[in-house]
């Protein structure tokens, strides 16, 4: 597995923890929890745009 998948994997699990604690407790700001859900969806755009580029070496490398 390509280890900067699994670091983006990882920082996508920290967001997900961090979003349900400020989502649990609701006196936490808004904008605080909107920040979070933008990192969040960053961080899960740059892991899909790895993952299809390693796929993509995948098949260059072993067609069929």
């Amino acid at each position: 597995m390509n280890t900067t998948i699994l670091s983006l994997e990882i920082r996508v699990g920290i967001l997900e923890d961090r979003l349900a604690c400020i989502e649990r407790y609701s006196n936490r700001s808004q904008r605080k929890r909107d920040r979070v859900t933008q990192q969040l969806e960053v961080v899960r755009a740059e892991l899909k745009k790895e993952k299809e580029s390693y796929y993509e070496f995948l098949r260059m490398r072993c067609p069929g």
